[in-house]
């Protein structure tokens, strides 16, 4: 039923998009100053456009060309500025800050009596979530490409689609990207598992804060976060080493010249509390210094049983303008978070789950875990008289994991519920210094504009690791989940740090690793409609594990390739080949390193634009293989084992944009076929990976009558084929709670006339699904996924 609901709102969405009209305008305006590309947008589109020249001064504009909505070619061309579009009337825009945007009146109108009086045209002004967001990218080459333009499977997620679907974490992207999952571990233990075409992410590598990597298991706030960017695929020819499966870039939020300010109120089932805050503006009264402080203070309940989290995280940031040409932006984070230890249920080596509530705690009052988190960066840019810019940039990333806790489902649970109880304690400790210097810009040859990234990098990161595990006493006993006997359980683990004594084990690892990297990334126009984009980077890379070398450093090359090609003006289709690879710092058991992991990609698709640009659309097919993997032995606790090969390939389809005035669509859809082709596990479906999903969030505001800016919200995840358990010691097992599942979100939201403040309520799975995540490792434990959630807000803006 709920999947025939999914296909009816899909189908729906279709027939208003072939029944809607627009007027639509034809535009070339190439990549150039802000100020003037709207100058000549307006003699192109015979429209007028208002805006403060200090505001656009030293900004660059994103190219145009195709058929486009006035309004939506605008949002296009200021990118990534900062800057917002309002449409007064059907002739006229205004380009600004949020203060210019909300105060500009309407244009004069000039008339005497030589000439008639023009003709008043009604104010037009659209109100509505834009749950497209910009459409230009720069995560997965370092120029400020279009989507339409960038030949590869990137996807960006606004900041209205975050707080439409109400995005904590970044492994919540699985609810609005099809082919995206989520190991559940991480949603009770804040440790990143995120599945993309099958292939797990990367966590030393994978998650970005303005194209630096966030070294650490944990996972950011979003309170910083103005959007975010995902590359699907190979990225290492820009990053260098990286997993197969992508890499998610969070864009933070940068000072603004116009004071803006708002603060978030929030509050909800299981004692849920959260207030954010973000202030922006200018410093001290300085036409130079501007600010922005960001921060959120959360207190959080849970569904299952002695289950709580408090979380407080603060981000202060500042830029400074030399001269026109030069600024300089420090940013940093902190970040403290405090949480029961959970590590799910058990699962019987028959394939059943334990017939308990899923708000049952198996564990102790004193499991616990605590994160902090320290992010700073400095990003020094001049704009170079030819339209080149130069970018300094340096970053310190460190963060800390400690954690005690007892749990059932390490080791396997018999069918008739006796299992073997472990109790444990660990710490992390990560820190990494970063240092980059980029330069990027255009240049004309053979008659044509190119485009050029070329970076040159080096980072250094060190992590060590220390764990102790107490088991019980030797006595015959056994704990028996049905009828559980709580004095049966490991005391608590005595501090990891402190020498290892005859009732316990302790395991212990220290890795450093130095890397210096040289990449060039280049857009070249090879024809009027055929564009070519390569990319090419150079790691040199020393990896020691316990001070000694592994052998794992060395010199690598990695290449990728794409070509663009302009079928009709707005709909472009392309094909891209890449590398990855990723040393793997892992032993065997016998002592031999796993050696690195390696993967190579072929995506061919079609991105177009429909409905005068106001929709985007992506069609697209990839192949994708990776060796070399390795995991956790399940025989061996500390060691890891060669997988073999995996291969996933599959089809992709992503929609996004404005239907009508105030209406508004975010889908994906995917199908894939992801599996081991050789190895221990050949034949054997990845992992946390559907072979059929879709996901799809609309949302309407009220543009006129009694009902204007009240709002509604809908969104249907639907996930299937899903292969339950992971590697370890029982791979084949399949439950029918974790195989399909289908999600509604629902939520309703009214914004003042003004934009000034605005109210909502929100119900997360409103039909109360019940089914489960993987929890990785050993394959033993899962973890019951949320009930329904209700909660609701108030954010003021000031």
């Amino acid at each position: 039923m709920r999947a025939q609901l999914l296909a009816v709102l899909l189908l729906t969405s279709l027939v208003a998009m072939s029944a809607a009209q627009a007027q639509s305008v034809r535009l070339d305006v190439p990549a150039q100053d802000l100020g003037l590309a709207l100058e000549a947008f307006a003699a192109q589109a015979d429209k007028e456009v208002l805006f403060d020249m200090e505001q656009v001064r030293g900004k660059q504009s994103v190219a145009v060309k195709g058929d486009f909505d006035p309004s939506n070619a605008l949002k296009q061309m200021i990118g990534a500025s900062g800057l917002r579009v309002r449409q007064v009337n059907q002739r006229t825009f205004v380009v600004g800050g949020a203060r210019t945007i909300s105060q500009a009146p309407a244009p004069a109108r000039v008339s005497s009596s030589d000439e008639p009086e023009p003709e008043q045209l009604e104010e037009v002004i659209v109100r509505g979530k834009d749950l497209r967001g910009v459409d230009v990218a720069s995560s997965a080459t370092g120029l400020t490409v279009s989507l339409r333009d960038t030949p590869q499977s990137v996807k960006v997620i606004s900041a209205d689609l975050i707080e439409l679907v109400g995005l904590n974490e970044v492994e919540d992207i699985s609810r609005l990207d099809a082919s995206v999952t989520s190991g559940g571990q991480s949603r009770r233990d804040r440790t990143l598992e995120l599945v993309i075409r099958g292939f797990e992410v990367d966590f030393t590598n994978g998650i970005l804060m303005d194209g630096f990597r966030l070294l650490s298991r944990g996972m950011p706030d979003f309170s910083n976060v103005e959007r975010m960017e995902v590359v699907k695929g190979p990225v290492s020819s820009m990053y260098g080493q990286a997993s197969l499966a992508g890499t998610v870039n969070l864009i933070s939020k940068k000072p603004l010249a116009q004071a803006r300010h708002s603060v978030k109120l929030e509050g909800g089932d299981w004692d849920y509390g959260r207030v954010d805050f973000d202030s922006t503006g200018p410093a001290f009264g300085s036409e130079r210094l501007r600010y922005r402080a960001t921060g959120a203070v959360e207190n959080r309940g849970s569904f299952i049983d002695r289950v709580e989290s408090d979380k407080q995280v603060i981000a202060p940031a500042f830029a400074y303008d030399f001269t026109e040409r030069t600024t300089l932006l420090v940013q940093s984070s902190l970040l403290e978070e405090s949480l029961t230890s959970y590590r799910g249920q058990p699962v019987t080596s028959d394939g059943r789950l334990v017939d308990v509530p899923r708000g049952f705690f198996f564990g102790q009052d004193w499991n616990r875990f605590e994160r902090r988190m320290h992010w700073l960066n400095g990003v020094l840019t001049h704009q170079l008289a030819n339209g080149w810019q130069l970018g300094l940039n340096a970053q310190y990333n460190r963060a800390r994991n400690q954690g005690v806790a007892a749990h059932a489902g390490y080791f396997p649970t018999l069918p008739d519920g006796t299992t073997t109880l472990s109790s444990g304690a660990y710490l992390e400790d990560f820190a990494m210094r970063s240092m980059q210097a980029t330069l990027s810009g255009t240049f004309h040859a053979w008659s044509r504009e190119h485009s050029v990234f070329i970076g040159v990098d080096r980072y250094s990161w060190n992590y060590g690791f220390r764990a102790r595990s107490n088991f019980p006493a030797p006595n015959g006993e056994q704990f028996n989940i049905f009828s559980p006997d709580y004095e049966l359980l490991p005391p608590e683990p005595s501090d990891p740090r402190v020498p290892v004594n005859a009732d316990s084990y302790l395991y212990g690892l220290s890795n450093r690793q130095q890397n210096t990297g040289v990449t060039v990334q280049t857009k070249l126009q090879a024809a009027a409609r055929l564009s070519l984009l390569m990319g090419m980077r150079v790691d040199d890379s020393r990896l020691r594990t316990d001070g000694i070398d592994t052998g794992l450093g060395s010199r690598q090359f990695v290449p990728q390739v794409g070509v663009v090609y302009e079928l009709t003006p707005g709909v472009n289709a392309y094909v891209n080949y890449g590398e990855t690879f990723l040393p793997q710092p892992g032993r065997q058991f016998d002592g031999d390193n796993v050696g690195p992991e390696r993967g190579e990609q072929f995506e061919a698709g079609i991105k177009g634009q429909w409905l005068a640009s106001r929709i985007g659309y992506s069609l697209a097919y990839f192949d994708m293989t990776r060796d070399g993997l390795a995991a956790e032995d399940p025989e061996h606790p500390g060691y890891s084992v060669r997988l073999g090969e995996q291969r996933s390939t599959g089809i992709e389809f992503d929609l996004s944009g404005r239907l009508l005035p105030g209406w508004d669509v975010y889908a994906s859809a995917a199908w894939l076929d992801a599996k081991f082709v050789q190895g221990v596990y050949e034949g054997l479906q990845a992992a946390n990976t559907p072979r059929r999903a879709l996901s799809l969030f609309s949302t309407y505001q009220v543009q006129d009558g009694w009902w204007r800016n009240v709002g509604i919200g809908v969104g249907v995840t639907h996930k299937s084929g899903i292969a339950a358990l992971g590697f370890g010691a029982f791979p084949q097992t399949r439950l029918d709670q974790v195989s399909e599942y289908t999600v509604v979100d629902l939520r309703l939201f009214y914004q003042a006339e003004s934009e000034r403040w605005e109210v909502y309520a929100s119900a997360q799975n409103l039909l109360d699904e019940v089914y489960y995540f993987d929890s990785g490792g050993l394959g033993t434990r899962i973890q019951p996924a949320e009930p329904r959630r209700i909660y609701g807000g108030v954010k003021f803006n000031f």
